[in-house]
């Protein structure tokens, strides 16, 4: 795959996530809002299990809401250094007097940045839907809001360092075991690191899976036959 190739998937990776993220927030808002009018009439007989299902509405949407950051913090910090030492941009940058330390503090404090502001904002907007809806609020948000931040901060810090030493494939996340048709799905992930080929198999035992055919997605399965009874 071409570097031109690689930072066009990482870039329709990132939209796809902000698609995901607008997706959720909408049903997210119309599931928390039929909630509310049943929770108005819950607290009138029983107040005690109408906080509790406040609290899990709110718990519900920072734990996908993280899921979703997650995401984000990956693939955007995925293949910061590498990409850019495979497809030559590195080296116009390091002609200038900047130390190293400096070019990566640099990418990890303006990505940072953005990670962070974009974590406030899903947590302001979440925050703000269940409160508006069931009027729940949220004991002590500034250090809530600071331990949900830390989420892309810990996240990019990790994968800018796996930049600087491993290519953008192996830092990234490759995905086996699943795809469009049964060649995509059945095929062995291969990673270089440091000159040593390692490959990945990935196969789906699970009852019920969807099989990928030459004309159907799905996943690479397995027949597992069953254990065989001892002999007496």
């Amino acid at each position: 795959m071409r570097v031109s190739e690689r930072q066009q998937l990482k870039r329709d990776r990132e939209q796809r996530t902000v698609l995901l993220s607008a997706a959720f927030l909408i049903l997210y808002t119309l599931g928390v809002r039929a909630a509310g009018r049943f929770l108005h009439d819950l607290a009138g007989h029983d107040p005690l299990l109408a906080s509790i299902t406040q609290t899990q509405l709110l718990v519900m949407g920072l734990f996908f809401g993280y899921l979703i950051i997650a995401l984000m913090t990956v693939f955007a910090g995925t293949g910061t250094v590498s990409s850019e030492i495979e497809s030559g941009v590195l080296q116009t940058i390091i002609t200038r007097p900047l130390s190293r330390a400096a070019v990566i503090a640099g990418k990890f404090l303006g990505l940072g940045g953005l990670l962070v502001l974009y974590a406030c904002l899903f947590f302001g907007t979440v925050v703000g839907i269940v409160h508006y809806y069931t009027g729940l609020g949220v004991a002590g948000p500034l250090p809530a809001l600071g331990f949900f931040c830390l989420i892309p901060v810990v996240l990019l810090a990790v994968t800018v360092l796996g930049s600087t030493v491993l290519p953008t494939l192996a830092n990234g996340i490759a995905y086996v075991g699943g795809g469009y048709n049964a060649d995509e799905a059945y095929r062995r992930a291969v990673m270089d690191v440091r000159g040593t080929r390692i490959s990945f198999l990935a196969y789906n035992s699970i009852l019920g899976s969807i099989d990928a055919t030459a004309s159907r997605p799905g996943v690479a399965c397995i027949d597992m036959q069953p254990f065989a009874a001892d002999d007496p």
